[in-house]
């Protein structure tokens, strides 16, 4: 960046201004991932989404609060449930994978 001289009379071109160059001063804004910034915006995500759900702005039947679907998933791990569901879904997805990469 270029500055005017302090005194242009002082100049060897008296009358025209000098310009000289100085130093960048300014720093500006360089954005950088902060270590734990993912995570505080998930926090912050689902901590919005309960409020939201526990205000009574959202119908819960639509999407429950992550408290409501922590517990229900709890229930279903004690009553054996959510084991019986989770192998067929795996079942399914492996089945689904091993037909994609059999035909390429």
């Amino acid at each position: 960046m270029l500055d005017r001289a302090n005194d242009p009379a002082d100049s060897p071109h008296a009358g025209k201004t000098e310009l000289r160059p100085v130093a960048f001063r300014g720093a500006g804004f360089a954005p950088r991932a902060g270590r734990y910034a993912g995570w505080i915006a998930l926090v912050l995500a689902i901590g919005a989404w309960q409020l939201a759900g526990s205000v009574g702005l959202v119908n819960p039947l639509f999407l429950p609060t992550p408290v409501a679907i922590a517990r229900a998933i709890y229930q279903l791990a004690l009553s054996g449930a959510l084991w019986h569901h989770l192998s067929y879904s795996i079942m399914r997805i492996g089945t689904g994978w091993l037909l994609g990469h059999s035909q390429a």
